[in-house]
């Protein structure tokens, strides 16, 4: 897929170049660390916090909310994978298993802080 196409450019949320790069700064670790966080990181764990808001504001009755925000956030990783941005698939690294699993329990983490706080 053609790296400038508007398809290709929802994966990063239709950021800008410097946007990205500025996400892709390393707070810990690297690529060759097997975890490592950058900003792209704690976009996740506030994306995790504004999925809670929206889902307690707008369907407050809901039984099983974290299941329903992993459900999102893995629908949206695999929007990435199939859209050709989180590619190559791997175990570590940038768009790996364990970077998909980081991903994911920080936006858990975001979403367990609304949750925490909103009581």
């Amino acid at each position: 897929m053609d790296k400038d196409s508007l398809l290709f450019r929802s994966g990063d949320l239709f950021f800008g170049p410097e946007m990205r790069k500025f996400l892709e700064t390393f707070l810990i670790g690297s690529y060759d660390s097997p975890i490592y966080i950058t900003y792209w990181s704690i976009l996740h764990f506030i994306s995790g916090i504004i999925t809670a808001y929206i889902l307690h504001t707008y369907v407050p009755n809901i039984k099983h909310p974290y299941s329903v925000g992993f459900a999102l956030h893995t629908l949206w990783e695999l929007w990435q994978v199939y859209i050709g941005m989180s590619r190559p698939w791997n175990w570590k690294g940038h768009n790996g298993f364990i970077d998909f699993i980081m991903d994911s329990a920080l936006f858990l983490a975001g979403m367990y802080t609304y949750y925490s706080i909103s009581k």
